[in-house]
């Protein structure tokens, strides 16, 4: 367990996780052990004042309160055209945010933003197996892909990848602030995003061209390797403390995701062929070495989400019976499709 003693380290820590929430021990982020003295909000641990950003009716951003719309003000979307009244909306959330982001730090939008990623690459995933679960009548599957094979289709792939790549890369930041000290938030956090748009960017652009050809032998071994180093590389650095072995392993099972997942979208798109063909999707899994990489993928995808979604409700969830049966829940949801997952690359 590590022992904050700094009082400003304390605050830091205090804003990142919540200080109107009482944890047992508390913890940063979703996972590290920390110790903090038993403060268990900023006055006690001797904190200053959250920041709040200064505005009209606050320009010495001391009332410690948001901005209260006037009625004029708030009735404008009845007065606007519908255009305008959207904007409007964006433009109240995009205060709001700067306003929570002020008074809890970016850290602490980047910990929601991972968790609301989390959820819907979860949905992701379901469907993506109950899609790929055609194959076991590849007529049927045939037949589906050329329904979706569209604009619209491969737009809303294309969006998918901003929360898959969202999550695994701010998964890294993640696992470099608690395991590597990396507290630079600020400077992290604009490689999180500069690196997410810069790969969601080429995967158009290859999207679009749509002709890109890579050796999958070749390209798996590379990621598969990598995946591999990063868990180990943790592995060894995590495993011998003293925090409890599965929150140890969604640590591992991350590090071994991060270039899984980003390779894995990749190479779905280079060619259209790659995710959407019957013909080339049977090749490539008919091969023993990718059976075995794409089940232990599946398997380690819903250890790794189910114990996310674990922890979500254990940290929202008062009634101890309520959060025990919502976390049995989330367990056989997750082993289902996972054994679905497995089942279905091994049998093809």
């Amino acid at each position: 367990m590590e022992i904050i003693t700094d009082n400003e380290e304390k605050c830091q820590l205090l804003d990142r996780i919540g200080s109107d929430r009482s944890r047992d021990p508390p913890r940063a982020d979703f996972g590290v052990m920390v110790d903090i003295g038993g403060v268990r909000d900023r006055k006690s641990a001797g904190c200053t004042l959250e920041r709040r950003p200064i505005t009209p009716a606050d320009p010495e951003g001391v009332s410690g309160e948001p901005k209260i719309e006037s009625e004029s003000v708030m009735n404008t979307g009845a007065q606007q055209s519908g255009l305008e009244a959207y904007v409007t909306k964006i433009l109240a959330l995009r205060e709001r945010l700067i306003y929570y982001a002020s008074a809890r730090g970016w850290g602490a939008v980047m910990t929601w933003a991972h968790r609301i990623s989390g959820v819907a690459v979860v949905g992701f995933m379901f469907f993506h197996i109950i899609t790929l679960s055609g194959l076991y009548t590849p007529v049927r599957f045939a037949a589906k892909m050329d329904f979706l094979n569209n604009f619209l289709f491969a737009f809303m792939e294309w969006t998918l990848a901003i929360p898959v790549i969202f999550h695994a890369f701010n998964g890294g930041r993640l696992i470099l602030y608690e395991l590597f000290r990396v507290r630079d938030d600020a400077e992290m956090i604009r490689w999180v995003l500069g690196l997410g748009a810069l790969y969601v960017f080429s995967l158009g652009v290859f999207m679009l061209m749509g002709d890109q050809q890579v050796s999958a032998g070749f390209f798996w071994f590379v990621v598969f390797s990598a995946g591999l180093l990063a868990a180990f590389v943790i592995w060894r650095k995590l495993w011998p403390t003293a925090n409890a072995s599965l929150w140890k392993l969604q640590r591992i099972s991350g590090a071994f995701l991060l270039p899984m997942v980003s390779g894995h979208f990749f190479f779905m798109h280079l060619t259209y062929q790659a995710g959407h063909d019957v013909n080339t999707i049977l090749a490539r899994v008919s091969h023993i070495g990718i059976k075995a990489m794409d089940s232990a993928f599946v398997l380690i995808v819903f250890f790794h989400a189910g114990f996310g979604i674990s922890t979500i409700v254990g940290d929202y969830t008062e009634n101890r019976h309520l959060r025990t049966a919502l976390r049995l829940a989330v367990a056989a949801v997750m082993s289902i499709f996972g054994y679905a997952g497995a089942k279905l690359v091994m049998s093809l």
